[in-house]
């Protein structure tokens, strides 16, 4: 995967994001995955370091997104996730209690 997270200014910061014409997968407060890394950089916008982000005094709530998307990423996250009891399971029967039940 190549996608970067990137810290956002303001609204000007993002119209010279779009208009870059550079793929916006995920938008958030403040930031913004995107699925290449910039070619150019535009004034605004900064690449973030999520590691940066794990100390808890310096976590801000517009963090939260960046936090998220550096967290699934991992690959401890993803291989506790594939080892799920309900695995591709619908959440809708996984809620109904009803799971394991339907072909």
């Amino acid at each position: 995967m190549n996608e970067k997270l990137y810290r956002v200014a303001d609204r000007d910061a993002l119209k010279r994001l779009r208009a870059s014409g550079a793929r916006i997968l995920h938008r958030f407060v403040g930031g913004v995955v995107l699925r290449d890394p910039l070619a150019r950089e535009i004034d605004g916008v900064t690449l973030v370091d999520p590691r940066g982000l794990a100390v808890p005094e310096r976590v801000r709530p517009e963090d939260i997104g960046a936090l998220a998307f550096a967290l699934r990423q991992s690959t401890a996250y993803r291989e506790r996730k594939a080892q799920r009891p309900h695995v591709g399971e619908d959440i809708g029967h996984i809620i109904a209690g009803t799971a394991g039940e339907h072909p």
